[in-house]
């Protein structure tokens, strides 16, 4: 009998301020979805003019990983020549509330869910939402600013110690993620993807 597949996530909640009017739909997924994949491809592209199946570039890129998920060739599933994309290591969870209007100083939270290898480009995601923030959101493209990260509750980013070019990972290997066998600690990758994100350009 084979072991059950464990497929390690990990939820992180993003929480915004509003810098400018922001007007959301009933459904707040579409608006940050929509503006998110432009932002990501605008920070990581080398060549963006070239699609990225025809992109030489596309097995380190980190675009072409969340976004344009090409199966593993290594893997038992969904392996490559059977299938021609993988599902994307991510999922956006919108917020619930009811507030569609968000007035300047006002916060409102999402979950990033990234799942497997995802984690390891968590810095890229965190500078895609601060470049979406300032391309703006919704109708009128309201802007916002990337105040903090949590996981369970443990703070692992705040905007102003970035600002205050500050180390802005903090709790990687404080932080227990749980004894759930669907939830990984990221002991392997927690240093690498903390100085990455520190590495990641000043505002």
């Amino acid at each position: 009998m084979k072991e059950p597949m464990i497929i390690p996530y990990q939820t992180y909640e993003f929480t915004l301020k509003a810098e400018d009017e922001i007007h959301l739909p009933a459904y707040k997924g579409s608006a940050f979805r929509g503006g998110f994949g432009a932002a990501f491809r605008k920070v990581v592209c080398a060549l963006r003019r070239t699609e990225c199946g025809a992109c030489l570039l596309r097995l380190r890129c980190p675009y072409a990983y969340i976004f344009e998920t090409f199966p593993d060739r290594q893997t038992e599933v969904l392996r490559a020549g059977t299938h021609e994309k993988a599902p994307h290591p991510f999922v956006i969870e919108p917020p619930l509330e009811q507030t569609r209007v968000y007035e300047p100083g006002q916060s409102l939270s999402f979950n990033l869910i990234l799942i497997g290898r995802g984690n390891d480009y968590l810095p890229y995601f965190v500078y895609a939402f601060e470049e979406l923030g300032k391309m703006g959101i919704g109708r009128g493209r309201g802007r916002y600013r990337l105040e903090r990260i949590e996981i369970n509750n443990e703070q692992i980013y705040e905007a102003s110690l970035r600002r205050r070019n500050s180390p802005i990972v903090k709790l990687f290997d404080k932080v227990d993620l749980g004894k759930s066998p669907f939830k990984h600690p990221l002991t392997k990758n927690s240093q690498k993807t903390k100085k990455a994100v520190d590495g990641l350009p000043q505002r």
